[in-house]
Order: structure tokens, then sequence, then C-alpha cells
């Protein structure tokens, strides 16, 4: 890790909402340890360790801990570890309830790819860059994309659950 970069975050954190961004640090290794936890287990233990976390990040989140709408969190949780056929089913759960929304259109077009329907997951793609143009990791997966022989890994730019600047800006 750059440690000029973390210092910029620490600065930050200091500076502005240091609880809130405190408190989503915590999440964020609660959430990776919960996904490497589940590895090796048997369903009924992986449902009992992903509904402990979403437990407590709906928690969290009604507490105002975490920006309201879908976060890279919920994605995570929701789709555990973006599992391919959870990520599918998670995508069609956001649309209907809301066809403009990025996350599930972005979802939706990772689905695509990973079924080799490369004409769908573009355009989804462009609907998802569409609905937010400041996200710019859609954009860098879509340059991904058009590079001659991208495979699924083009999406994980998209597909990641950290901690940026902008979360300090909130």
């Amino acid at each position: 890790m750059n440690l000029g970069r973390l210092q910029v975050i620490t600065d930050q954190m200091l500076e502005l909402k240091a609880l809130k961004a405190a408190k989503k640090i915590n999440f964020y290794l609660e959430v990776k340890m919960a996904a490497s936890l589940s590895h090796g287990k048997t369903s009924k233990q992986q449902d009992e360790i992903w509904s402990e976390i979403k437990t407590k990040f709906d928690r969290d989140k009604s507490a105002g801990a975490f920006d309201d709408g879908v976060t890279e969190f919920d994605v995570f949780i929701e789709t555990r570890g973006y599992d391919p056929s959870l990520t599918a089913s998670y995508a069609n759960t956001l649309l209907t309830k809301n066809p403009s929304d990025p996350w599930g259109t972005f979802l939706s077009a990772y689905g695509h790819w990973l079924n080799d329907e490369q004409a769908e997951a573009f355009r989804d793609l462009k609907k998802a860059i569409e609905l937010d143009p400041k996200n710019e990791d859609f954009q860098k997966v879509q340059t991904l994309l058009m590079t001659s022989g991208a495979s699924g890994e083009a999406f994980l730019p998209g597909l990641k659950l950290g901690i940026s600047l902008q979360d300090f800006d909130k």
C-alpha cells in the first residue's frame, strides 16, 4: 500500500467525519473476513455467516454509517462476494425495483459478459455509465472490455470493495 496515500486518507479521516469513515473501514474488514471464512464451509454455515454480516450492515446503514441507496457493500453482501449466479439474480432484483439503477445495470452487464453475450453486456455497461457518469470504475471496465481478448476479469474495477478518498467527501 502506498504510505503517502494512506497518510492522506488518515488526515482526511481526522478532518472529516472520522467516525463514519472508521465505521466503514471496520465494516470493510469484517466483510472481507466473512468472505474468507465462508470458503470451504457447508451451505448452512455460509448462510449463517452471510446472514450475520447482512444483519450488522443493515443495522449500521440504518444508523447512518453508510450512504443511502445501493452501495458496494450491498452488492458484495447480497452476491456473497460476487458469486456469478447470485450476481445475476441481484441485478434482476435491483432492476425490478428500479430499471434505472446503475448498479443493477452494471451487474446485468457482468452477467451478460459471463454468458458470452457481449452485445448485451456492452449495451448494459453503456447504460450504467449514462446512469452514473461519475463512476470512474464503470468507465475503466468499458475500456478494458474493448481490449482484444478481454475476460470477465475486466469487470474487477467495478466489482471491488474498498475505501476511497471520495468516501470522506460525503
